[in-house]
């Protein structure tokens, strides 16, 4: 997910909005807090993630997962549910 699609996604929504007030209540934030983080994620490059990312995380460890419905291409063009 792209750094500004995270700030849209997190803080345009009014349902959002009522959400971090309860989640800023409870863990003593304020939104000047949200929005020095919101500056923060704006800074970043690409070079600082992924040294962040060599950092902390072990690729030999790291499993991913894939869910929901795949779709795959048949030999004739079409297009089915895998098995």
């Amino acid at each position: 997910m792209g750094k500004v699609r995270w700030l849209v996604c997190g803080c345009v929504r009014r349902d959002s909005i009522a959400g971090q007030l309860i989640s800023n209540l409870h863990l003593g934030r304020t939104f000047a807090f949200t929005a020095d983080r919101e500056k923060r994620v704006l800074a970043l490059t690409t070079t600082d993630i992924k040294e962040a990312f060599k950092k902390f995380i072990d690729p030999d460890k790291l499993t991913v997962l894939r869910a929901g419905e795949e779709i795959r291409q048949t030999d004739n063009n079409t297009v089915a549910r895998a098995p």
